[in-house]
């Protein structure tokens, strides 16, 4: 007896990170689906957000903010220099005695990232991680994934995710969201 086929299933809604910023806006980042979002961590910025996915992926990520727009603070050259400096720090842990900074690039963010895998992973099946920092306004959006394989697929979804990052400013103008 013939049966007509099943509804193709939709992926999964992403979820969506927003940060309301006082005289500023807000901050929304969609995630991209696959990751399902952990209950917000303490920290000393604005904001540390954790994610997760089934293939066994971490993402934190952490904002810090300046009080007003600074390219010293969350600038191309200041990202770089930061994001380099993260590398250099972990490079000692790392298999590999390079990395390659990467160019991250939004609408409205940009930033820079690298890839090392530990020579210790401090966690079993993480010892691949991916670590940077976007600008976006007045502030500055740090991430680090750890993950059992280089250049997993859905790690690529969350950096482009992240480069989405915008800033609703209709918020910091009393008008609707």
């Amino acid at each position: 007896m013939w049966s007509p086929p099943a509804p193709a299933q939709e992926p999964p809604a992403a979820y969506r990170w927003s940060l309301e910023l006082p005289e500023t806006g807000t901050l929304i980042v969609d995630l991209a689906p696959g990751w399902t979002p952990n209950s917000p961590q303490g920290g000393g910025g604005l904001a540390d957000w954790r994610a997760t996915t089934r293939s066994r992926c971490e993402m934190t990520v952490h904002i810090v903010a300046s009080p007003l727009p600074d390219p010293a603070f969350n600038g191309p050259t200041a990202l770089r220099d930061f994001v380099r400096q993260q590398a250099e720090a972990l490079l000692p842990e790392a298999i590999e005695a390079r990395y390659t900074l990467v160019e991250l690039r939004g609408h409205e963010a940009g930033g820079y990232y690298f890839a090392l895998r530990e020579r210790a992973p401090r966690r079993k099946n993480a010892a691949y991680i991916t670590q940077g920092a976007i600008g976006l306004s007045n502030l500055r959006i740090e991430f680090m994934f750890r993950g059992p394989a280089p250049d997993l697929p859905e790690i690529q979804k969350a950096l482009k995710a992240l480069a989405a990052a915008r800033l609703d400013r209709h918020a910091a103008d009393g008008g609707d969201l």
